[in-house]
């Protein structure tokens, strides 16, 4: 756990251009995830990935995803963890953000809409 004093120096010392940037005292481990959109450049928090079924809305999976990644490189992931914890799906339905995923594999991904629901 980082103390106070240590939080307060890297702030300090942090330029404009620097990595790992501490945007919040009270909480640093806030990340800057880059929006690309005219409205909204740019939020602060954690990017995570959640996954529900078709029927029913049933929340199947959710994992925080550190560094602001491509959302297309943490498909398979989430399939796995949903394999884990559910079962595994036929279809997966996933946003326009997934576009260029790369996954192989024998589940049917479906690129559409805004929201990210795994048929199972």
């Amino acid at each position: 756990m980082t103390n106070v004093t240590d939080i307060s120096t890297r702030i300090f010392r942090q330029q404009r251009k620097d990595k790992n940037k501490v945007y919040s005292a009270h909480a640093p481990e806030v990340e800057c995830i880059s929006k690309g959109k005219a409205h909204k450049r740019y939020e602060f928090g954690c990017k995570v990935s959640v996954a529900a079924t078709s029927k029913g809305g049933w929340f199947v999976g959710a994992m925080a995803v550190h560094g602001n990644p491509y959302d297309g490189h943490t498909l398979s992931e989430a399939l796995e963890q949903v394999e884990r914890i559910a079962q595994k799906p036929e279809h997966a339905f996933v946003d326009m953000g997934y576009r260029g995923h790369g996954y192989q594999g024998d589940i049917n991904v479906h690129i559409g809409g805004n929201a990210v629901i795994i048929a199972t």
